[in-house]
Order: C-alpha cells, then sequence, then structure tokens
C-alpha cells in the first residue's frame, strides 16, 4: 500500500497501437476514459517495423 500511495507501484497500461500512425495508440487502462496517447519506450521506439525495408524482408 505504500509503494501505491507515493505513486511508485508500477502499473502495466493497457493499449492498442495504431500500425498505421506510429507513434500514436489508445490507451484503454480507464474503461471509461479511453485516450490517444503516443508511445516511444517500446522495443520499436524509432518505428522500424514499419519501415519498407523491413516489410518486404518479412514477405
Amino acid at each position: 500500500m505504500k509503494k501505491k500511495k507515493d505513486h511508485s507501484y508500477r502499473v502495466f497500461k493497457k493499449v492498442a497501437r495504431d500500425a498505421k500512425n506510429f507513434p500514436y495508440a489508445k490507451e484503454f487502462s480507464d474503461e471509461q476514459n479511453k485516450r490517444r496517447i503516443q508511445v516511444w519506450c517500446s522495443n520499436d521506439y524509432m518505428g522500424i517495423t514499419t519501415h519498407p525495408e523491413v516489410k518486404q524482408a518479412i514477405m
């Protein structure tokens, strides 16, 4: 409870990334307050997965 009170308790957000509009996503952590966010702290922070050469390589 102490960690929750001092806001140091780690909470994972529920997000749905928008593959066509990097780096945007929708956050669903609060079901009543869905909002559009930017995600820069993932393994794809540079948007490499949307690069044309990467897409071609996996096809």
